[in-house]
């Protein structure tokens, strides 16, 4: 996916086989990105970034696609599965960590992490 500026589109197919992803999973993402107004699509199966990359943080991309960054407790219910705990003595340290993964990705530009181009 590219700025706008160069209007350069990739496939679908081409974005989900780099990403090591099956196509209807990596369609869904897309759809996501393009409701929060990050991808724009052709109808063809191509998209292209609708703003410039080092305007658009990780953050961005990760809150398009459903992610919370929420810290799940270590601890598991009688049915092995682990939820949110109120009562767990590592919650003062599960925040700040919180905290320090959003800093991180509202820092870091999706232009950081494409390859640069001549």
């Amino acid at each position: 996916m590219a700025s706008r500026d160069s209007r350069r589109l990739l496939g679908a197919r081409r974005v989900a086989r780099e990403a090591g992803a099956r196509l209807p999973e990596m369609c869904e993402i897309i759809e996501q990105l393009k409701e929060a107004g990050l991808v724009e699509t052709n109808g063809g199966g191509s998209i292209a970034w609708c703003r410039d990359p080092a305007k658009v943080s990780l953050y961005n991309i990760a809150r398009a696609v459903g992610e919370r960054f929420q810290v799940r407790c270590a601890r598991q219910d009688d049915e092995g599965a682990s939820s949110f705990c109120k009562e767990c003595p590592l919650r003062g340290l599960s925040k700040s960590v919180r905290s320090e993964v959003v800093g991180l990705f509202k820092t870091r530009k999706l232009s950081e992490l494409l390859p640069m181009r001549a």
